[in-house]
């Protein structure tokens, strides 16, 4: 299982890595678009940037309030440690204790909506993107549309979509090197 796992990612790769390295020659018209510049240009990457800008922000100013009050009850004990009794240093240790891990729950859960924001926002651009290279590719006549900055393609023309007939050469590959790999006596 772990072979045929990785025989598939040597696939998928080499099968990427031609298609880039040879969509020069790929007959038809292919567009490239820069997603960082799309993102960075654009109205709406610029204002999923700003979601998620404003989102760390307030995310930040609430952790640091939050801290700097564990920090001033972290002091306060200090200044009167040494006037307490034993059983209030005790009571007062388990609540600052309490504090410290309540904070790094809250820290971990604002980490959690940060990542939820922006895997939403990066969902709403990805749709975005794709339905804008679609109209795009229908309008200038392109066969294929090419991220270049991460190498994924974002539109592919139906007449030049190969994807069935390659999965039928490969399943007669694949039974051909069946057919090599049983024994002799089988076939008899």
């Amino acid at each position: 299982m772990k072979k045929m796992l990785i025989s598939c990612v040597v696939l998928v790769s080499c099968v990427t890595g031609l298609i880039l390295a040879d969509a020069a020659k790929i007959p038809g018209k292919v567009g490239y678009v820069s997603s960082t510049e799309v993102i960075n240009s654009s109205r709406v990457g610029k204002d999923i940037k700003g979601k998620l800008d404003a989102a760390f922000k307030k995310s930040g100013t609430e952790v640091q309030a939050e801290e700097q009050k564990i920090t001033k009850a972290v002091n306060e004990y200090k200044a009167k440690e040494s006037t307490m009794a034993e059983t209030a240093r005790e009571s007062e240790q388990a609540r600052l204790m309490k504090m410290r891990r309540d904070f790094e729950g809250m820290v971990q859960e604002k980490d959690e909506e940060i990542k939820r924001l922006q895997a939403k926002l990066n969902e709403e651009l990805t749709k975005e993107a794709l339905k804008t290279a679609t109209e795009l590719a229908q309008a200038e006549e392109l066969d294929v549309v090419v991220d270049i900055d991460s190498g994924k393609v974002l539109y592919v023309a139906s007449n030049v979509n190969y994807t069935s007939k390659f999965t039928e050469r490969m399943n007669k590959h694949s039974e051909v090197e069946n057919s090599k790999s049983v024994p002799a006596k089988a076939k008899a």
